[in-house]
């Protein structure tokens, strides 16, 4: 069992370039994104994420406006703005959608995202603690594990 020097320096944070948790054998022990932007790549083809309004598609192939979210840390979940109209993102039936106002706490609006070492993130939505996947038309909260279609880079976007 780790002592609290032990605990201290498994701390990682990531948003400054540096790999969250690499090298470590438990790279899902406290490691925090801070609030800013990046951007999210898709597992499934390496196609960076976009706000298309509709639903959340990852089938780019470079980062503008719509592809730029804003991340925004809220106690241990995070809240998910999309690029295109800067509303917050809710995983909704079906699909995940950037629509919101607001982001409620306990809401459809929180994600979990969960680190899986060298920048690779699986996001959890907010309404049935299902991991997100990169699926060829939409990003959806279904799954029951984090395979290599739940698995997302998440690169911070210098200001």
């Amino acid at each position: 069992m780790m002592g609290g020097d032990d605990d201290a320096d498994k701390k990682k944070k990531a948003g400054a370039g540096a790999g969250a948790g690499a090298g470590d054998d438990d790279d899902t022990t406290l490691v925090e994104l801070t609030s800013g932007k990046y951007s999210l790549t898709g597992g499934r083809g390496g196609k960076f994420c976009a706000d298309e309004g509709g639903r959340v598609i990852c089938n780019r192939d470079a980062v503008q406006g719509w592809e730029q979210f804003t991340i925004e840390k809220v106690g241990d979940k995070y809240s998910l703005k999309g690029g295109r109209g800067n509303k917050y993102c809710a995983d909704e039936s079906g699909k995940v959608i950037c629509n919101r106002d607001a982001a409620p706490a306990g809401g459809w609006e929180e994600f979990t995202i969960e680190p899986q070492g060298d920048d690779k993130y699986a996001l959890i939505g907010g309404q049935g603690g299902k991991y997100c996947s990169d699926l060829d038309d939409k990003m959806i909260c279904n799954s029951e594990a984090a395979g290599t279609n739940e698995i997302f880079t998440i690169t911070p976007i210098p200001a």
